[in-house]
C-alpha cells in the first residue's frame, strides 16, 4: 500500500513479502548513505536507532558503523560516539550499548587499515564502548584472506573481530584459507557453510567441509539474520533456514537484525520468526539468549549481569517454556 501512495520500486526499504538480490541490497545501502550528509545527522540517527532498540526491549546492543568522510572519518566517528553516549536510554541505564567499527571488504585493504588505525586511537578514549571490528560489505568483491593479517593485529590488542562469512556459494577455498589464518570471535550469516552432520559423501567440497569443521571445533558463534537472509534470497524461506540445524546441533547462535531499517525488522520480530516460521521451540529461547551473551564482546562482569536478568525474566514468565506460546516482547 505504501508503494501505491508514492514509494517506488527503488525505495531503500524492503517491505515484508518483498525480496531484492544481494547486489540490489548493496545498492540500497548506498542510497541510504546518500541521505545522511552531515555529522549532525549521524549523531541524530545514532540516537534514534538506539532508542528504537530500547523500545523493543533490548538490554544489550552492539552497534556497527562503517566510517565515512563527513567531512573526515575522524569527525564521523566523533559524531557516532556523541550520539551513543548521549542517547537517553544509555544515559539512564536502560540499554547498554557498545560499538564495532565496520570494515567494508569492497573498499579494500587500505581503507580497512584506516579504520583499524581509528579503532586503536578511539579505543584509548572509549575503552568501555568500542570493542573491535567487523568485516562486511559485498561478498563478491575481494577475498577475506586479504584481511586476515590485519584482523590478527586487532586481536593482538585484546579487541574482537566478527566477520560476515559464507554468504555466497563457490568460495570454499577462501573460507578455509581465511579460517586457517584468522579465527574470528564470531561469524555472520554462514548461509552456504555445510551444516552439522554433512559428510564427505555430500555435495560439498572438501574445503567447505573443513571450513565448517573449523567453525564447529572452535565453537565460533554464528550471527543469524533471518529476515535479511530471506529478503535477499540467499535462503528461500524461513521454514528451511539453516538456523534450526545449528541450534539442534548445540552450536551457539545469536539472533540479530542486520540492518533493521532496510529490512523492516526488529529484534523481537526476529525471535518471533524463529519460533513461528523456523520451528524453534520457545523453550530454547532462554539458552539462545544466554549463548548470545556468552558470544558478546563485553567484559565477563557485564555478561554475568545480563545472564542474571535473562534467567530472572524466564523464571518470572514460565509460559515461555510452553511450546505453544511465545511473546514477541521476550527479546533481550
Amino acid at each position: 500500500m505504501e508503494r501505491e501512495v508514492g514509494r517506488s520500486a527503488n525505495s531503500p526499504i524492503i517491505e515484508n513479502g518483498d525480496t531484492r538480490s544481494l547486489t540490489e541490497c548493496f545498492q540500497l545501502f548506498q542510497v541510504l548513505h546518500g541521505v545522511i550528509t552531515t555529522v549532525e545527522m549521524v549523531e541524530r540517527v545514532t540516537i534514534d536507532v538506539i532508542e528504537e532498540f530500547a523500545e523493543d526491549g533490548v538490554i544489550y546492543l552492539e552497534l556497527r558503523t562503517t566510517l565515512r568522510p563527513l567531512p573526515t572519518l575522524h569527525a564521523y566517528l566523533e559524531a557516532v560516539m556523541r550520539g551513543l553516549t548521549t542517547a537517553p536510554s544509555v544515559v539512564d541505564g536502560k540499554l547498554d550499548v557498545r560499538l564495532l567499527l565496520s570494515i567494508d571488504r569492497a573498499r579494500g585493504l587500505d581503507d580497512a587499515r584506516a579504520t583499524v588505525d581509528l579503532l586503536f586511537e578511539f579505543v584509548q578514549r572509549w575503552p568501555n564502548f568500542i570493542l573491535g571490528v567487523e568485516v562486511s560489505g559485498n561478498p563478491a568483491v575481494n577475498s577475506l584472506v586479504n584481511f586476515a593479517d590485519l584482523l590478527n593485529t586487532v586481536k593482538k590488542q585484546n579487541l574482537h573481530t566478527s566477520v560476515h562469512f559464507a554468504e555466497l556459494p563457490g568460495r570454499d577455498e577462501e573460507w578455509l584459507t581465511f579460517l586457517e589464518r584468522h579465527v574470528p570471535d564470531r561469524i555472520g550469516h554462514a548461509v552456504f557453510l555445510p551444516l552439522p552432520g554433512c559428510t564427505k559423501n555430500s555435495s560439498f567440497s572438501a574445503a567447505a567441509l573443513q571450513a565448517s569443521a573449523l567453525v564447529r571445533r572452535h565453537r565460533i558463534p554464528i550471527e543469524i539474520c533471518l529476515t535479511s537472509n530471506v529478503k535477499v534470497g540467499t535462503v528461500p524461506n524461513y521454514e528451511v533456514h539453516h538456523v534450526r540445524s545449528w541450534i539442534d546441533s548445540g552450536h551457539p547462535v545469536c539472533i540479530c537484525t542486520d540492518d533493521k531499517g532496510l529490512f523492516c525488522c526488529s529484534a523481537s520480530s526476529e525471535f518471533q520468526m524463529l519460533v513461528d516460521r523456523c520451528g524453534v521451540p520457545p523453550k530454547y529461547l532462554s539458552q539462545i539468549l544466554i549463548d548470545s551473551v556468552q558470544a558478546a564482546f563485553c567484559p565477563n562482569s557485564k555478561k554475568a549481569q545480563l545472564i542474571e536478568r535473562i534467567t530472572s525474566f524466564f523464571s518470572q514468565h514460565p509460559t515461555l517454556s510452553n511450546e505453544q506460546h511465545v511473546s514477541a516482547g521476550s527479546s533481550m
